[in-house]
């Protein structure tokens, strides 16, 4: 009697029993270390347990790419510990329409920021996370999970007993100039991997390593192990440099040591307050450009180059590689200034029906030049632009990244690879947050924003004043990328060689030593196996050597 009265009540109200049916989360913090009541962006993983090549993955890792899984985000507020909470029906989602669409068995566990210092939520303090569990939907079904997020994590501290066998030391300086912008205490910090010898009436070269996206200051342990190890050339540069690596993260990501809107004065912040600090401590050279090399790779590599072009007077020569988008004509794939979205360049067809709005993703395949097509509906559909390509094909779109990176943390706050990009080219929206570059919904491109963003492009910079930059290339910039790019990064490459070709063309091979270099084949990983990479340090030792900069 009871079910009969229940479906008449739903019939009334026009619903059916399969649509009243829904999964409910809640969350409980019950981490002895969590407050009384707190706030923050609750991120839920969830990973199908039929997928044999996911087994040895967590669902806190989400997103994940390389087969997409369902994943949920919401921001939460007042929360109190030890209380069950139970989240808004209404959450952002991600490989999935509504936690209503689950069916199986899947490994479920949440994380709970409350801030962002860096990139990686685990190496912050304060966040608080739960071990993952099987949970078995029923699509039609009604389920409730609660999420006892019973950990938390601190902030990543510096090995002190493990550098100092290594011979890395720890320099960390206040900023004025970022504490000022932020209205908040800003630490500048490097890790410091010294010569094995050390002769106090020499003065020494440096070579300045920005790391890729997520890599930090820790990394001089590992330059300082693979210092080492070096034999030939690598070993004479090691005994006659310091390697200092810098830490290029913040609440937005990667600062690419740009001055920016939303990051502020960073390029500033390092070259007047930091570099100063160490050059103080140690037996460097002072004062002279060329006793300053750069190294950086991805991220780094953009670091390097922009930081080499914005100040000659400073640093004498990088050698970059595989660099962020160099030319924003070629952003990936992307030309931001003239095409419409990234997600689609058939978005004018009435048609068009995106199939990543379904719960569940068909396989995907690749077209010429990145564009990525899936079967949907029984026949091809072209879905936007590729953002990670391995062994020549596509595994993840611009679409799934950003709009996994929107779950992380919406209006461009999650910190990731496309949100920190927005962070140092975009100048702010009125909510005080990076501006998109692009509707993470739609893909469609914000013509002012990529116009404000011009600044920022290096192919433009040296089509505006080839005469400045011109020589700088040719002398004192080495770039190398992989012909396939896993995140199609020589594109942009390829059109700034063009620009370099066409605006500065080389005069003598003799005393131009610049260089941009394609590794035929290789990679954003393989290429560091590559015998142009393999002579960077005796390139290195050359131009030090040629300048005057190195002691014998």
């Amino acid at each position: 009697m009871t079910s009969f009265l229940l479906r008449c009540f739903l019939a009334a109200a026009g619903l059916s029993a399969a649509a009243a049916a829904q999964v409910t989360f809640s969350v409980v913090i019950d981490a002895p270390e969590a407050p009384e009541s707190l706030s923050g962006r609750l991120v839920i993983g969830l990973i199908d347990d039929h997928v044999e090549t996911l087994k040895t993955n967590s669902p806190l890792e989400a997103p994940i790419w390389d087969v997409p899984q369902p994943m949920f985000g919401a921001d939460l507020r007042g929360l109190e510990r030890g209380k069950p909470s139970e989240l808004p029906k209404a959450v952002d989602s991600l490989n999935a329409r509504s936690p209503d669409d689950l069916d199986g068995p899947y490994r479920i566990a949440a994380r709970l920021i409350t801030g962002r210092a860096t990139s990686s939520w685990k190496d912050d303090e304060g966040n608080f996370f739960g071990e993952p569990e099987t949970v078995v939907f029923t699509k039609g079904k009604p389920t409730s999970v609660t999420l006892h997020l019973s950990k938390v994590t601190h902030a990543k501290a510096w090995p002190a007993a493990e550098a100092e066998a290594l011979g890395v030391e720890l320099i960390e300086v206040r900023s004025k100039l970022l504490s000022d912008f932020h209205k908040r205490d800003v630490m500048l910090r490097a890790g410091v991997v010294k010569p094995k010898v050390i002769d106090p009436a020499n003065k020494y070269a440096a070579i300045y390593e920005v790391p890729g996206f997520g890599g930090r200051h820790f990394d001089a342990l590992r330059a300082a192990r693979t210092r080492q190890a070096a034999t030939g050339p690598a070993a004479d540069l090691a005994a006659r440099t310091f390697w200092i690596v810098l830490d290029p993260e913040s609440p937005n990501g990667h600062t690419l040591f740009a001055d920016s809107a939303n990051n502020g004065p960073c390029g500033q912040a390092l070259t007047q307050e930091l570099i100063p600090a160490i050059e103080a401590k140690y037996p460097m050279l002072v004062n002279k450009p060329v006793g300053r090399l750069l190294r950086g790779h991805s991220s780094g590599g953009w670091s390097t180059l922009w930081l080499l072009l914005t100040y000659p007077d400073v640093f004498g020569a990088t050698w970059s590689t595989s660099p962020d988008p160099v030319d924003f004509r070629r952003f990936e794939l992307a030309d931001i200034y003239g095409q419409r979205s990234f997600y689609s360049v058939s978005e004018s067809d009435p048609s068009f029906d995106n199939p990543m709005k379904q719960s569940k993703f068909a396989p995907v395949v690749v077209a010429d030049k990145g564009v990525v097509r899936v079967e949907f509906g029984g026949r091809p559909r072209e879905i936007g632009l590729g953002s990670f390509r391995r062994d020549g094909k596509c595994v993840m779109t611009v679409e799934q990244e950003a709009k996994g990176e929107d779950v992380l943390g919406p209006d461009n706050t999650s910190g990731q690879q496309w949100d920190s990009w927005m962070a140092v080219w975009a100048p702010r929206n009125d909510r005080g947050h990076p501006a998109a570059l692009f509707n993470p919904a739609t893909g469609r491109i914000d013509d002012k924003i990529a116009q404000a963003m011009k600044g920022y492009d290096i192919g433009q910079k040296l089509r505006n004043s080839p005469a400045t930059l011109g020589p700088i290339f040719r002398t004192r910039v080495h770039l190398a990328v992989g012909s396939a790019d896993s995140f199609y990064l020589n594109e942009a490459v390829q059109l700034l060689k063009n620009d370099l070709n066409r605006e500065y063309p080389a005069r003598s091979p003799l005393t131009e030593t610049g260089y941009i270099e394609f590794v035929q084949g290789a990679d954003h990983g393989t290429i560091f196996q590559s015998e142009l990479i393999g002579k960077f340090p005796q390139q290195m030792t050359e131009y030090l050597d040629l300048s005057g900069a190195l002691q014998k």
